[in-house]
């Protein structure tokens, strides 16, 4: 059945994006005047969320249909990019590459000013705001911010982006529920707990709506917010969280799935957290084993499983084998 029909003039570049209460959804952008398809990656999405990004410079005929009885919800940006906010984006290219450059020589603070001050002037362009081209290279600025040590710049700028997403898309779309992922990933980073959380639980919820049970992006909403329950010592509902998620990825990936091991690990932390360690060491001791398999020994993961089975072996009696895992 057909949820959405429109045709449009576009000279610049749209955003096109959709997301249904249902699997079966396609989403179709086709040139107006010769019916030819236009690609974005995988050309048309079927799924419960689609996103394309365009530059076709004609009219366009959107469709949106669905296999299944569902609603929808259609957020559409049209945006003729300005030479203003062309001419920024290259220059904070430039300053980028730049950043990187001093990075290389160990000049770290040149290369965090640089960043800093390429994001403020792309920002400041009167169109930027509007502008899909800004939106992707400040997502790129915030991972160059990351790299030279700069988390709290990288926050502000994942910041800006949410906010502005939250301005063109409903707050259920799935391109503002990653933005609001992203933004309590980089709070996390820098302690602030209590609003990483307020975050994914939102995303939690909403990823539960739209979502079927199993799906990779809904579980791992569920470890991450497992993960920051568990450092505001909120173990009971970490451990039903984490539970679930093990459960699930044991019925629907392979033995191999990391983030298996990763909601093992944190179920182990809240075991012992709660002073149940008997279960926490034998969940470590489980994680160490199949990680070792999968992993290089002096990988982070497998060392910090190794120093917590030692550290829950200590707590429930077992000095010769805490002693063998340290040597």
């Amino acid at each position: 059945a057909a949820l959405f029909a429109y045709t449009a003039d576009f000279r610049g570049a749209a955003y096109v994006s959709a997301a249904s209460t249902a699997e079966g959804l396609v989403l179709s952008v086709a040139d107006e005047l010769d019916g030819r398809e236009i690609e974005d990656g995988a050309g048309e999405r079927r799924s419960p969320c689609a996103v394309m990004s365009v530059v076709p410079g004609r009219k366009l005929r959107i469709r949106l249909t669905s296999s299944a009885d569902a609603s929808a919800t259609v957020g559409l940006l049209a945006a003729p990019e300005s030479d203003d906010a062309r001419a920024a984006v290259e220059e904070a290219r430039a300053a980028m590459d730049r950043a990187t450059g001093w990075l290389d020589e160990g000049r770290v603070e040149d290369a965090r000013n640089a960043i800093a001050r390429a994001f403020e002037e792309l920002t400041s362009v009167p169109t930027a705001d509007s502008s899909p081209a800004v939106e992707e290279f400040c997502w790129a600025l915030a991972e160059a911010a990351a790299r030279v040590g700069d988390l709290r710049s990288r926050a502000g700028i994942r910041r800006w982006i949410l906010e502005r997403n939250g301005r063109f898309f409903p707050l259920d779309h799935p391109r503002f529920v990653v933005a609001q992922a992203n933004l309590a990933a980089a709070l996390k980073d820098l302690g602030g707990l209590d609003e990483a959380l307020e975050l994914e639980e939102q995303v939690e919820r909403l990823r539960t709506r739209i979502l079927d049970p199993g799906h990779p992006e809904l579980l791992k909403a569920r470890r991450n917010l497992a993960a920051t329950l568990l450092h505001l010592g909120r173990h009971e509902r970490a451990i039903a969280l984490n539970r679930g998620v093990i459960a699930d990825l044991e019925a629907s990936s392979s033995p191999d799935d990391l983030g298996l091991h990763l909601a093992r690990l944190n179920l182990a932390g809240s075991l012992f957290n709660l002073g149940r360690h008997d279960e926490a060491e034998a969940e470590y001791a489980k994680v160490l084993e199949d990680l070792s398999r999968l992993l290089p020994a002096d990988h982070d993961y497998v060392q910090f499983a190794r120093i917590n089975l030692a550290t829950s072996s200590k707590a429930s009696g077992r000095w010769k084998r805490a002693r063998e895992l340290e040597e």
